[in-house]
């Protein structure tokens, strides 16, 4: 029978996804190439549509979703695209929205309402507005767009949509996020993100933006990602440009954003979805995970993460693991391999691959469950499957450090060859079950390679490796040396690789033969079934070519039939029984072993997206995987039928969607690991061997098994060679001996038999060689120097045209001869020569404005308002020359003379110091008028001039302190010479010197300038070369100099010339003869003492006293050497000191010169600021004047539309009241229709005619309604049909059916009737409803237009009231202009930090101000003075006279005690006795007597008394003695611990004890503030654990059922 091939998708995985979007409420959907992906997130199911024809759509690229209704929208993947706008879950095609914009759309969205908004794609970047209920194109406005990357739309959730409005960022800052409000309805806010993830808040015309969240950086992430934006909950979430995601909500009191909570991730979320109406918030990662927040009910509660689906991101590398092909491996991250299974695509494990490079190539076994990995580090991975959950790794191989990037096996998977195309470093290795797994050998191609075929010969135990060298072909033919981008070929290199366990033979290079092909091909591959036929498609041709090798020397094409596909370049794929092709045209071609019998055509991916990129087929031919070129793996079912069936395919392959089965494996579970538990024993014990690493983790030696190869090869030739090495050493050691016997016969003989050296050279062409190579090489080294010289001359010239040159005085310094200090002069170029025209310009410009508007307005004084009514009032008057000349006649020429403290005042004023050092330029503005660019460009011409004269002016005295110095070093050297040679005498003569001799001083480079520009021979450290007949030209000039020199000394004709011209009047020197000692007499040299004579005595005493008159002379010229020295060096160091004083003076002067020259620079730049403050303020003015039109223009607009909604309201109102009439109308009629019939047959179909189906339709939409209305009348269905609308008309046809209660009467044609006009009046309702849904959606549209015409006007009298503002602070800025001013330290009350806004509050008062506030503060300290000595009197009278009254008072209180003392007193009868005899003038003995005796008694008490008191007092000296003792000891101690203080004091270090201070202080605050977190960490641990408590007893309540529940925690979840 026939078979009759049909194909439906399996599963998607991986690629990047741009958007996801909600369809309906629950349902999740993304575009992949030509399918649009469904996940339910209640189900947790995948439903794909594929979009592969005209009727399903060509590819999806862009898609919506409706925020209300289940519709959704996608734009084709093509040129001139269709936008499908389709129902879920039935794919029912509402319309299609064409003739859009040719090249493509770049994002969709559907309004609230009836609208969908699409975003074009290049040159224009159109937007267009459709209507999606009927496909019409609304309006088309072209953007300003002008990039495709990253564009979106978003929309508004309610109320209009705002497409007219441009929001920017402040500082021009890039957007990459924006997100609608959805709880603002009224007034819209925009949340936007930037670059740096900072978020901002806009409102709907972007007129006001706000930046509400500073984002910072993370410490620890280093990559920068795309930040995203969502509102969520009334708050805003952010992804961040680094591993968080924050909340952010508004504090209602302060109206500040907080950040509420953050949770750190491992993966890179950048797609935020929140469910509009539901607390859902879901988001995807760039690794392909999409997770959920779950969120408790806290509001600032952290939330946990869950896992929803792993969709896979980009992979690279995907085959099966053979033979059942189960499953199969694909790498996403290319440090890990993912293993998943081929029914739904769900990953059943993965496995750390243990690398240190990434996985560059992957390839698996044609019969075992064996996966084969290497990595651009050169390591390869060897895994086996004998349980898919459970890979295993078997072997790690490190074979080079260079990247590998093929893997072939041969035909009989028992070899491997793992390659580098770049360098054709290859490696075979042995994989047979019986045998260890290690590397074969290695085989070095001759260059590039494109491919490599492995044929295994068991018979020669050899394999025969083919590689396919690479070239580049031209269309004639030519071969072209292979470039990097484009590896092909046409000629199979054979190369011959033995086995054999034992093997030497570790590199082959060898080609033992090469296959020409019939074309040029990218890739090749065994045919199923023929081991010697090949299949692959030529390069640049649309054809499959099978080719069939002949003994490995020629092949031979044996069939070639069409690819196919539509394109080029495709790549050919084979196992055992299938071929594939895939190319960059999305399709994927299956063909049998035949090659000519094409099993299935697939369309899998889309051929915008670069198509495919592998294909591949499991063993039953089944399931085809394909992997794009955009990293998604597509998975396609392929069912196979007879021609006689007839069943009809499922309703939804009608459709073109499908469901994920993930069921399918679970159900095959079980029959899928029998599979694997029934491998051969020999490849189950060969795929769970011990793991093979090499090198082994304990050898160090070798990195690689390259390295490992080079020295086991470098080894065995080492020991094969070394008795031919031993022979040819001892044969070369007898060569040399004999070389050596006839270079030694050969000295000894005759001259003219004699041989040159050079004939005994045994190797004359090899030294002949080494000489070229070295000449060629210092002619190289010479070139490369001299190129080096040149450039480095060329730059010299440039640097000194560039800035040398010009310079008409050259910049040098002048420093002190202690070193201490360095003046520098001006440097100058060359005046402009049109400078001067333009001062004299300037000069004629200013001397005819003074002399021509004398008495008239200018506008740039500042006036009060007296003045400038006064200065207005006057009338216009031109003076005359004959005038000016009269007026200066009867003038005179004598001028008034200035009061020095006006002319200090103007000069303070004028804010410069110039005049002190040049003559001052008259013709400066003031700083108090109010200048413009004008008198800007004035000054500009006259503060040049006088910087230009301040640098001659300093310029010219430099040079005079610069020959002040020259003849001061001249003088210094003089006088060093002088010391010199006073210390060679006194070291010749006395065998001293002088305590120190001094140095010339030397010139600083930055004082001889020109010596920068010249290069002078002691400069050059580096001694230069001289040839051999160089020095010998110089050793001659030496020769020939020293005996020129020798016959100048031996002729003596100077000296006896000079001798015979002075006639003997030439005199020896006194310190020369002085020098000469006295010689001794004869008698001394030749005779003893006893033999001396009366004349060799007296010749003695002679020569003691010369001997001794010379001593006395040398004395003397000693004492006047050491007297020159003292006052040489004392003249040496008081010149020294005057000039370092001098120039220190100098220096001061050049202070207040650069003082002069900044104050110049000063005014410059302010009255540049200033113009430039005018400009802006200027500027923001015509900025709000322009924004004050822009919003009347916008106001005007908006009234515009309110006037033709009021119109449209209007119409409304009346269909509205038409409609109302029509139905009281049809009510009235009613009763009329069945006048035949009774009144009580009336009321029963009248009550039956107010029968309406139960369903709400409050949330259905006016155009559904009226859609609705039409189809209960004409019965015309839609193309989208609401459910509750579906619902209501069911509901009506149930009603249309005639009850049983009514009576016979009532015959069917009343019944008929009557549902007719229940239809009818039904009609009327909806129409009616329809119309104030309408008209009330139109009465929010004009009451959002009446605010927003509200807000206008408000925004305009603010910006008028802003504008005013400007205007008063441009007009303060002018009259509170800022000033330069020089005035004297004391005369400054501020405090100084060298800003300029030191004094910009300062307040300037004037001299006759601070002297009349002074007399003011005298008069009133004299009147003080009177008040406080006034006072002072007072206070001493007030005190006399309290004195005097409590003396008084005192003497009161005395007497009062005396005379209480009185009265109380008892009087005795000796006391009266006494009185009484007293009185009488009698004496009483005994009275006396005993008086007598009370008073001896008190006196010996007294005495007795006073005895030890007197003992007290002396003892108490005694002790004052011993503290005075003690005091003074104490006294010696405390100065000695205060000058060991001291000197500790001296010997501290103050810095480092305050640093330690600083320290102490900083650990404590960390320890206090440490402690406080810990305190607070524990409150709110324990709040933690109560609210989980709280938490745990709540959900116990809601869900008592539930056994048990786990709360995550956010590391675990992380």
């Amino acid at each position: 029978m026939d078979q009759i091939t049909s194909y439906s998708p399996c599963w998607i995985r991986g690629s990047k996804i741009e958007e996801i979007v909600w369809i309906g409420k629950d349902v999740l959907a993304w575009c992949t190439g030509v399918y649009i992906v469904f996940f339910h997130v209640v189900t947790r199911q995948q439903t794909l549509q594929w979009c592969w024809n005209d009727e399903t759509g060509d590819g999806a690229r862009c898609i919506s979703g409706h925020v209300s209704s289940p519709i959704f929208a996608f734009s084709e993947r093509s040129l001139k695209p269709r936008i499908l706008v389709l129902e879920y879950p039935s794919m029912t095609r509402i319309c299609e929205c064409v003739e859009g914009y040719n090249n493509g759309y770049l994002a969709i969205a559907f309004t609230p309402d009836d609208y969908l908004v699409s975003l074009g794609s290049y040159p224009n970047f159109p937007m267009i507005v459709w209507c999606w209920r009927t496909g019409e194109k609304i309006a088309i406005v072209n953007t300003s767009i002008r990039d495709e990357i990253g564009q979106t739309i978003r929309i508004t959730r309610t109320g209009r949509t705002v497409v007219d409005h441009e929001v920017k960022l402040p500082q021009e800052a890039m957007i990459r996020g924006i997100d609608w409000c959805p709880s603002t309805p009224s007034d819209p806010l925009l949340a936007i993100t930037d670059v740096d993830g900072h978020v901002y808040l806009s409102n709907y015309d972007g007129t006001n933006v706000l930046r509400i969240v500073f984002s910072q950086r993370c410490g620890i992430c280093t990559n920068i990602e795309i930040p995203a934006v969502c509102w969520f909950r009334g708050g805003i979430i952010l992804k961040t440009t680094f591993c968080q995601m924050r909340y952010f909500k508004k504090e209602p009191t302060t109206d500040v954003w907080r950040k509420l909570w953050y949770i750190k991730s491992i993966n890179k979320p950048y797609i935020l979805i929140a469910h509009p109406s539901k607390n859902w918030l879901f988001y995807y990662t760039v690794e392909g995970y999409l997770m959920q927040m779950m969120f408790p009910e806290g509001e600032g509660t952290t939330p946990t993460i869950h896992t929803y689906l792993y969709h896979g991101g980009k992979h690279r590398f995907i085959d099966f693991l053979h033979p059942w092909c189960h499953h199969l491996a694909a790498t996403d991250d290319l440090k890990e391999l993912s293993i998943l299974e081929s029914y739904s695509g769900s990953e059943v494990s993965k496995v750390e691959l243990d690398i240190e490079g990434s996985i560059s190539a992957l390839v698996s076994h044609p019969d075992d469950p064996l996966i084969v990995v290497v990595s651009d580090h050169g390591e390869m991975i060897i895994l086996g499957f004998t349980d898919p959950e459970q890979p295993t790794i078997l072997a790690h191989f490190r074979l080079q450090k260079k990247p590998l990037d093929l893997i072939k096996f041969s035909h009989s998977g028992k070899f491997l060859i793992a390659a580098q195309k770049e360098t054709g470093n290859c490696y075979c290795v042995n994989l047979q079950h019986d045998a260890s797994w290690e590397v074969v050998a290695r085989l070095q191609a001759k260059g590039r390679l494109a491919d490599v075929v492995l044929y295994d010969d068991e018979a020669r135990a050899s394999l025969k490796v083919l590689v396919l060298h690479a070239t580049l072909l031209d269309i004639k033919g030519t071969t072209y040396k292979y470039e990097s981008f484009c590896s092909v070929g046409q000629q199979l290199h054979v190369y011959n690789v033995s086995y054999l366990i034992g093997a030497n033979i570790r590199l082959v290079n060898e080609i033992v033969d090469v296959v020409t092909l019939p074309a040029v091909f990218y890739e090749l591959c065994h045919a199923p079934g023929d081991p010697r036929l090949l299949i692959g498609s030529p390069y640049s041709e649309r054809q499959l070519h099978t080719l069939r090798l002949q003994r490995f020397e020629y092949a031979t094409l044996t069939d070639a039939v069409v690819t196919g596909h539509h394109v080029r370049l495709a790549r050919v794929f084979a196992d055992r029984r299938w071929i594939v092709t895939c190319a960059y045209d999305g399709l994927v071609i299956i063909r049998d072993r035949t090659i000519r019998q094409v099993v299935a055509v697939i369309p899998v991916h889309h051929r915008l997206d670069s198509g495919n990129r592998k294909a591949i087929v499991s063993s039953d031919g089944d399931t085809v995987v394909a992997l794009g070129h955009d990293g998604s793996l597509i998975a396609t079912r392929i069912h196979r039928e007879t021609q006689k069936s007839t069943a009809s395919p499922p309703a939804n392959e009608i459709q073109n969607v499908y469901s994920v089965d993930y069921e399918q494996y679970e159900e095959r579970k079980e029959k899928i690991l029998s599979d694997y538990a029934s491998l051969e024993p020999a490849i189950c014990a060969s795929l769970t061997r011990a793991r093979i690493n090499f090198p082994a983790s304990n050898e160090k030696e070798f990195e690689t098994w390259e390295e490992w190869q080079q020295y086991m090869q470098l080894r065995e030739e080492t020991k094969f060679y070394a008795a031919e090495k031993a022979a040819i050493v001892k044969n070369l050691e007898a060569l040399k001996v004999t070389i050596r016997q006839l270079l030694d016969a050969n000295e000894t003989c005759p001259e003219i038999e004699r041989l040159p050296v050079s004939e005994f050279d045994l190797n004359r062409a090899g030294r002949d060689q080494r000489l070229k190579m070295a000449k060629d090489e210092r002619e190289d080294v010479r070139m490369e120097l001299e190129h080096h010289c040149a450039s480095v001359d060329r730059i010299a010239s440039w640097i000194k045209a560039t800035f040398w040159d010009p310079q008409v005085v050259l910049g040098r310094s002048i420093f002190s001869f202690r070193g201490d200090t360095e003046v520098t002069n001006y440097s100058l170029t060359e005046e402009d020569p049109y400078f001067t025209e333009h001062l004299r310009w300037a000069q004629f410009n200013r001397d005819s404005v003074r002399g021509i508007i004398y008495d008239t307005f200018q506008p740039w004084y500042n006036y009060t308002d007296a003045q400038l009514q006064a200065e207005l009032s006057k009338p216009v008057r031109v003076y005359h020359e004959h005038e000016r000349r009269r007026i200066d006649l009867l003038l005179g020429e004598k001028e008034r003379e200035i009061d020095p403290e006006e002319l200090a005042e103007l000069r303070a004023v004028d804010g410069m110091t110039t005049h002190q050092f040049v003559e001052q330029s008259p013709y400066y503005y003031s700083q108090m008028e109010s200048y413009g660019f004008a008198h800007v460009t004035l000054d500009e011409h006259y503060l040049m001039h006088d910087y230009r004269k301040l640098h001659t002016y300093f310029n010219r005295l430099f040079d005079d302190m610069y020959a002040t110095k020259e003849q001061e070093a001249n003088m210094i050297r003089e006088r060093n010479k002088r010391i010199r040679h006073i210390d060679s005498e006194l070291r010749i003569m006395f065998d001293q010197s002088v305590p120190q001799v001094p140095v010339d001083p030397q010139w600083h480079p930055k004082e001889k300038v020109e010596s920068i520009i010249q290069v002078f021979q002691d400069e050059v450290k580096v001694k230069p070369y001289v040839s051999p007949s160089q020095q010998e030209i110089l050793d001659r000039q030496a020769v020939e100099a020293e005996r020129i020199r020798q016959l100048l000394l031996a002729d003596d004709f100077c000296e006896r010339a000079l001798i015979k011209m002075m006639d003997g009047m030439l005199e020896i020197r006194w310190e020369d003869t002085i020098k000469i000692d006295v010689r001794k007499p004869a008698c001394m040299l030749e005779k003893q003492p006893e033999q001396y004579t009366p004349d060799d005595i007296a010749a003695i005493r002679k020569y003691e006293a010369d001997v001794e008159t010379l001593r006395q002379e040398r004395e003397r010229y000693r004492r006047i050497l050491e007297a020159d020295y003292a006052k040489i060096n004392e003249l040496l160091q008081e010149g020294i000191d005057k000039f370092d004083a001098k120039l220190n003076e100098f220096f001061q002067l050049k202070l207040r010169v650069d003082e002069a020259l900044n104050q110049l620079k000063l005014r410059s730049i302010r009255g540049r600021m200033r113009i430039l403050a005018r400009i802006k303020g200027v500027k923001e003015e015509d900025g709000m004047k322009k924004k004050i039109s822009e919003k009347h223009q916008y106001e005007y607009t908006l009234e515009e539309h309110v006037q033709k909604l009021n119109d449209v309201y209007q119409d409304m109102l009346a269909q509205h009241d038409a409609l109302c009439s029509r139905e009281k109308t049809i009510v009235k009629k009613f009763q009329y229709e069945f006048a035949a019939l009774s009144k009580v047959n009336v009321e029963l179909l009248e009550r039956q005619y107010k029968r309406r189906p139960r369903v709400s339709l409050r949330n259905v939409a006016a155009s559904d309604l009226l859609s609705l209305a039409k189809y209960l009348v004409h019965h015309t269905k839609p193309a989208y049909f609401p459910t509750e609308c579906a619902d209501y008309s069911k509901i009506l046809e149930n009603l249309d059916v005639r009850p049983s209660e009514l009576p016979q009467s009532i015959d069917a044609s009343h019944w008929d009737h009557l549902t007719q006009l229940r239809r009818q009046k039904i009609n009327v309702e909806l129409k009616i409803k329809a119309r104030q849904l309408e008209i009330a959606a139109v009465e929010r549209t004009i009451g959002v237009f009446e605010g927003k015409i509200n807000a206008c006007k408000s925004n305009v009298a603010l910006l008028r009231d802003q504008l005013r503002t400007v205007r008063e602070e441009r007009i303060l800025c002018e009259q509170d202009a800022e000033v330069q001013l020089v005035l004297k330290r004391g005369q400054v009350e501020l405090e100084l930090h060298g800003e300029r806004y030191d004094a910009a509050d300062a307040v300037l008062v004037p001299r006759e101000e601070i002297e009349r506030v002074n007399e003011h503060i005298r008069v009133a300290g004299a009147h003080k003075m009177n008040a406080l000595k006034r006072m002072i009197d007072f206070r001493h009278g007030m005190l006399s006279t309290e004195w005097e009254h409590r003396c008084l008072r005192t003497r009161f209180k005395q007497l009062k005690e005396d005379l209480h003392f009185l009265k109380d007193v008892t009087v005795t009868r000796d006391m009266h006795t006494y009185l009484k005899r007293k009185a009488k003038g009698l004496r009483d003995d005994k009275t006396a007597v005993h008086l007598e005796r009370e008073v001896e008694a008190t006196k010996k008490s007294l005495d007795k008394a006073l005895s030890k008191e007197v003992n007290k007092l002396e003892k108490l000296r005694q002790k004052i003695t011993r503290v005075k003792k003690k005091n003074a000891k104490l006294d010696r101690t405390i100065t000695e611990m205060n000058v060991a203080r001291w000197e500790l004091e001296y010997q501290r270090d103050v810095i480092g004890e305050m640093r330690q201070r600083e320290h102490t202080d900083q650990k404590m605050r960390l320890f206090k503030q440490r402690a406080n977190l810990v305190r607070k960490l524990q409150e709110n641990y324990a709040e933690l654990l109560a609210l989980q408590t709280e938490h745990e007893l709540l959900r116990l309540q809601t869900y008592p059922t539930l056994g048990h529940f786990q709360t995550l925690d956010d590391k675990e979840k992380i």
